[in-house]
């Protein structure tokens, strides 16, 4: 099995593996909304939407991504730390 650091640092397993940055990162678009202004305060939501920089399905290989990835995809070739 390949793995693929999607992440932008290096994930270090316990056992000392280490899974170096591959140079694209994977990330979830995400938006601002107003929310409103209270006392001159100015409050926004933050909103998620697709997710970039995740390659096709490549059989034998893992992705290892971001938990808010992770969170946005149903996918059986990605993994988080």
């Amino acid at each position: 099995m390949k793995f693929i650091n999607l992440t932008p640092h290096a994930i270090k397993l316990n056992d000392g593996t280490t899974f170096p940055p591959s140079g694209v990162v994977a990330r979830v678009a995400a938006d601002l909304q107003e929310v409103k202004t209270i006392g001159g305060v100015q409050l926004y939501r933050q909103t998620f939407g697709d997710v970039e920089g995740l390659p096709e399905v490549i059989p034998g290989t893992m992705y290892i991504v971001s938990a808010l990835v992770f969170s946005a995809v149903d996918r059986d070739d990605c993994v988080a730390p």
